[in-house]
């Protein structure tokens, strides 16, 4: 269903069907600007990144700046830059969350999580990582104490803090 301006330009769009449907709002010049969106996940599995629903926000020409949605796992928001490539990334899950910061080629960038890792133990961590996507950096706080990484730009650990034996 389109619903058109007194000019006949469409302004906002309905669509319905199987396991999915949607909302899409349009500026006077008939550009998607805003979209709604409800999928029904019938093949995906827990941890999957599929979104249902979803608010997308796009700018003046089409590209996707902002979207909040609710995946398998927890809410998720993302916001994007003029080229639509995700600069912020927070996450929340059942046992914690993430923040991700990308850099221009969106593999560097910083991290920053909290909460329960693989073998149940709680940790709260930053991570640096340079324009390869390689973790460079990390520092890192679970029950076993504090712990500061520093790699070489093959992510081998070069320098730890404290030094274990």
């Amino acid at each position: 269903m389109t619903l058109f301006d007194q000019e006949g330009e469409p302004l906002a769009q309905l669509a319905v069907g199987k396991g999915a449907s949607w909302l899409c709002l349009m500026n006077d010049k008939t550009k998607q600007r805003v979209q709604l969106s409800v999928h029904t996940p019938e093949d995906n599995q827990e941890g999957s990144f599929a979104v249902t629903p979803a608010l997308t926000l796009v700018d003046e020409n089409g590209t996707s700046r902002a979207h909040f949605g609710l995946t398998l796992s927890g809410p998720d928001l993302w916001l994007g830059n003029e080229n639509g490539e995700q600069r912020v990334g927070l996450s929340a899950f059942k046992d914690g969350a993430v923040l991700n910061l990308h850099s221009e080629n969106d593999k560097g960038g910083l991290g920053l999580v909290t909460g329960k890792e693989v073998g149940g133990k709680y940790r709260s961590g930053l991570v640096l990582r340079d324009e390869k996507g390689t973790p460079r950096a990390q520092l890192i706080s679970n029950e076993d104490g504090p712990g500061l990484t520093l790699a070489d730009e093959e992510g081998k650990a070069m320098w730890k803090a404290p030094q274990l034996p």
